[in-house]
């Protein structure tokens, strides 16, 4: 009786042996795997996972191109991080040890965001990994943020936008890409002078998202050596996604809508700016090649944009909200949007999805600023429409 009780015993010893062989052949299995993986990678990758990454840094640069990324690899800026999306596996080693993040079709479909872009998943990723600036560029720029400003752009009676470009180029026949040329003869009547000195005692400009615009340095006349410039409330200019800086309090306003083109983000974020007191900042940097700002859609998708520009903008001078947060504010506007239709149900589910994403991975949107947003409530009541229809 006694032998024939121990025959279970043995066969869940047995059991528990071949649970735990098999389980140690599947660790090592993937631990080889794995290891295999980032030697062919030739880089210091760091895994998307935050209890993973190997000294993540603030400061993050968003790349799509292979030739931007050695160029910025060879450069001597230091810690940052970068995340290049790419399914290229061609890469060469990083001199200097620099973070980066290998975002391939691969990884995308391992992640749980409700937002399928690569672009919008990689902000996504640097946000998770503690990123305070993050950085787009198309050329091998310096990386830093520019906090005192003291010059601010303001727009004219006739129209709302301004063309910042004349400012550091001194060529009155440039214009920045995605302004509406509809618009450069009521800002030329207007006249160019349109930047003062703030006030430092009343005034703070608080540099959210800065873009840089390359002048070809061979060509002396192009050239004005011009301090950074904001842009005032109820001031309107385009910028893209090339060499541009976003801090975290901007961060909500990367997002990207593929049936759009860069450039018209720029509008609607600028408009929910002015309720957090935040600011756009242009700035100029001296290149060898003259590189100006673009937009990622077709000539003739810009154009049919171009020509409702004009009346999106005035639309957002005009647009107020009662909402208490900026999340709210944000879904309030695209749906007014919506129903204006300056936008379509593509475009809100774009967005919803990526506020959820930012909820998720727990974004601190900033708060509203009960000053600032009344100050622009009142100017639209009181002011608007004698001085906008002129």
């Amino acid at each position: 009786m006694k032998y024939i009780s121990k025959i279970p015993t043995t066969n869940t010893n047995n059991m528990r042996r071949f649970i735990i062989i098999l389980f140690l052949i599947l660790f090592t299995s993937g631990l080889l795997y794995h290891t295999s993986f980032y030697q062919r990678m030739s880089l210091h990758i760091i895994h998307f996972s935050i209890s993973n990454a190997i000294n993540p840094s603030t400061n993050w640069l968003i790349v799509t191109s292979i030739t931007n990324l050695q160029q910025y690899l060879s450069s001597s800026q230091q810690n940052i991080s970068i995340i290049f999306i790419s399914n290229d596996k061609q890469l060469t080693s990083s001199p200097n040890k620099t973070n980066i993040i290998f975002l391939n079709s691969h990884l995308q479909s391992q992640l749980s965001f409700r937002s399928k872009n690569p672009k919008i998943i990689a902000y996504l990723l640097a946000i998770k990994l503690g990123a305070r600036f993050i950085y787009e560029c198309n050329s091998n720029i310096s990386f830093y943020h520019q906090p005192n400003i003291q010059h601010v752009a303001f727009r004219r009676q006739r129209s709302p936008f301004i063309n910042i470009h004349p400012t550091f180029t001194a060529n009155f026949t440039d214009y920045s890409p995605g302004l509406p040329k509809d618009e450069l003869t009521n800002i030329t009547q207007d006249g160019w002078s349109s930047i003062r000195t703030i006030d430092s005692y009343q005034e703070t400009i608080h540099p959210f998202i800065q873009q840089q615009i390359l002048i070809n340095y061979k060509d002396k006349s192009l050239l004005v050596n011009h301090p950074p410039v904001a842009v005032e409330p109820l001031t309107f200019a385009p910028f893209s996604s090339e060499n541009i800086l976003f801090t975290y309090d901007a961060f909500w306003g990367l997002i990207l809508f593929e049936s759009k083109s860069d450039i018209w983000r720029s509008w609607w974020v600028q408009r929910l700016l002015w309720d957090i007191n935040g600011h756009v900042v242009f700035a100029s940097s001296v290149q060898k090649i003259n590189m100006t700002m673009t937009s990622n859609k077709s000539k003739k998708q810009n154009f049919k944009e171009d020509a409702n520009v004009g009346e999106l903008v005035r639309y957002l001078s005009t647009w107020k909200s009662t909402k208490t947060t900026l999340i709210e504010r944000i879904e309030d506007l695209i749906n007014d949007m919506l129903k204006q239709k300056f936008c379509d149900e593509n475009e809100l589910k774009v967005i919803l999805a990526w506020l959820d994403d930012l909820k998720q991975i727990n974004y601190v949107f900033p708060s509203i600023k009960s000053v600032t947003s009344q100050q622009v409530i009142s100017y639209v009541n009181e002011e608007y429409s004698s001085n906008f229809n002129c």
